[in-house]
């Protein structure tokens, strides 16, 4: 963290110096990158703490309705399966307050002058960021063995690839022959950012990919939308829950009688992808239909 070894060429530069410096920034492009990126996940985590009121605000009583919480319909296996519901308790209480450290992880002058809370940071987020991996990975788990067929299923695998990938990264960066100097600004660059960009399809996602993610799921989900003639399969009972309403969902879905009769429980039906309209259902077989790619 040295200081510039040139004069500031106009007074613009003299008063942003007054700005980053503090910081521990020594050049102007470094504080516009850590501006930026530092403060999109910044403001993505914060606008998610709200997630750790589980019934209250994650999975709320309108169910798909809700504008801030799960996608729609995910709630239904959250709240009926304890194995889903541990899960996604454990991520969310695990990852949330993690993603919070690299933030201050990324400043340097944390780094520079307080390199013992620098170094408790780095540790405390890998802990933290275990255990919401460990979360992830249960969710993925049990969606695989209890619903083996269906359009998410490679978006399943991904999810399960990406949480051991990030383990890995986890474990290797808290390897005690690495030395504690090593839980340092690289390794959350590593464990926390893609740069907002998506890498190719041999490289590890990492866990800040997910702004990424949710960018590309929007833009798809917006671009199928008009396109019209794109369907997915969804269980019956998670289109009943998603809509609220099972005369609704028995006058759209015809073929979910045997659900509702009794005579087939896990019975499934085509729903239309559409990002656009009103249905909650269409809006939800839209995001399922776009996530693998997403990922």
């Amino acid at each position: 963290m040295g200081a510039p070894s040139r004069p500031p060429a106009n007074g613009f530069v003299a008063a942003a110096r007054k700005v980053y410096h503090p910081v521990g920034i020594s050049k102007g492009y470094n504080f516009v990158l850590w501006f930026i990126f530092g403060g999109a996940f910044l403001g993505f985590i914060l606008a998610r703490l709200p997630y750790l009121d589980f019934y209250g605000v994650f999975c709320r009583p309108d169910g798909g309705t809700a504008t801030l919480g799960a996608l729609p319909g995910e709630c239904y296996f959250y709240l009926h399966f304890d194995r889903y519901k541990v899960g996604v308790m454990l991520h969310l209480a695990g990852i949330l307050p993690a993603g919070l450290l690299p933030c201050l992880q990324f400043t340097p002058v944390v780094r520079y002058r307080a390199l013992l809370l620098h170094r408790v940071g780095g540790w405390l987020a890998i802990l933290l960021s275990v255990v919401g991996i460990a979360g992830a990975l249960m969710i993925a788990a049990a969606r695989l063995r209890r619903r083996p067929r269906g359009p998410d299923r490679h978006g399943r695998h991904g999810h399960r690839v990406s949480g051991l990938l990030a383990l890995g990264r986890d474990q290797h960066r808290a390897s005690p022959d690495r030395g504690a100097s090593q839980v340092d600004a690289a390794s959350m660059v590593l464990l926390w950012t893609d740069v907002l960009i998506k890498c190719d399809s041999s490289s590890p996602q990492q866990a800040g990919a997910i702004i990424t993610m949710r960018i590309i799921l929007i833009t798809a989900a917006n671009i199928t939308a008009p396109l019209g003639g794109y369907y997915t399969a969804m269980p019956c009972v998670k289109v009943a829950f998603t809509v609220q309403s099972d005369e609704q969902t028995l006058r759209d879905n015809p073929a979910c009688a045997p659900y509702f009769n009794g005579t087939s429980p896990d019975q499934w039906t085509m729903i239309t992808a559409n990002f656009n309209g009103t249905d909650v259902a269409q809006i939800a077989a839209a995001l399922d239909m776009t996530a693998g790619m997403a990922l």
